[in-house]
């Protein structure tokens, strides 16, 4: 689906397009949603591309997962509390962390190479895209470095994560937020449209922030806050 409606939607408007994946990589054993994942090797064609999860790319890079973990508990976010609510145990804390540090490692992709790409999709590996990007935002996100597009299906109480359409340097500072976020001792916090009031809105070392709880979705807009990134909705991706 992602070639379909992303990469052949870029091709047919003229772009050169390189598909990049990361992979976080379980223990053989580890489970995931109760199930052991099959794993496919990194195999080469003889053009030089990646055959990885029975899709092609063109550049494949992977960190095994406990040494992210070590890299988590290393750098003291282990100390970061999320008010999360009910729904959000420890083991779920855990993988969201899992998952900050997978937007981080593509972030660090993008910094290193922002000068080849007009432009960058950026689609977590639960996604399953339905129809056609707008080529009208790629554009857009081309020429203007103070957006970035998202889908709004399920916001939670900040911005729907996991899809991202922009300018690299509008990317890299969000996606980057887990290196800023969980060890700040001075986030903003005086701004009531976003928060109400000012006693709640430290981030790291068990201090709690936001008005009503705070979801992955509520930490994905502060790093849009932080970074005076506007955020605008895909075209077609809006919630119904």
């Amino acid at each position: 689906r992602q070639d379909l409606h992303i990469v052949q939607v870029l091709k047919d408007n003229g772009y050169q397009v390189d598909e990049y994946v990361f992979d976080l990589v379980p223990p053989p054993d580890a489970l995931v949603d109760g199930l052991v994942l099959s794993r496919f090797f990194d195999v080469h064609d003889v053009d030089g591309r990646h055959r990885v999860f029975e899709h092609d790319c063109t550049i494949f890079e992977q960190v095994m997962q406990v040494d992210a973990d070590q890299y988590i508990h290393t750098n003291s976010f282990k100390n970061a509390r999320f008010q999360f609510g009910s729904g959000y145990g420890q083991t779920t804390i855990q993988n969201a962390f899992r998952q900050l540090y997978s937007e981080y490692m593509v972030a660090t992709f993008l910094r290193r190479h922002a000068s080849r790409y007009a432009a960058a999709v950026v689609i977590s590996s639960d996604m399953l895209i339905a129809k056609n990007i707008s080529i009208y935002d790629v554009r857009e996100a081309e020429v203007n470095s103070s957006i970035t597009f998202t889908t709004s299906n399920s916001d939670g109480y900040g911005y729907t994560d996991g899809f991202y359409l922009g300018h690299p340097d509008a990317l890299v500072p969000i996606m980057e937020r887990l290196t800023y976020l969980f060890n700040n001792e001075t986030l903003i916090c005086n701004n009531e449209t976003y928060l109400q009031g000012t006693s709640k809105c430290r981030i790291g070392n068990n201090k709690r922030y936001g008005p009503n709880g705070d979801d992955y979705e509520y930490v994905l807009k502060q790093g849009f806050i932080l970074n005076d990134i506007k955020r605008r909705i895909l075209h077609g991706f809006n919630r119904r």
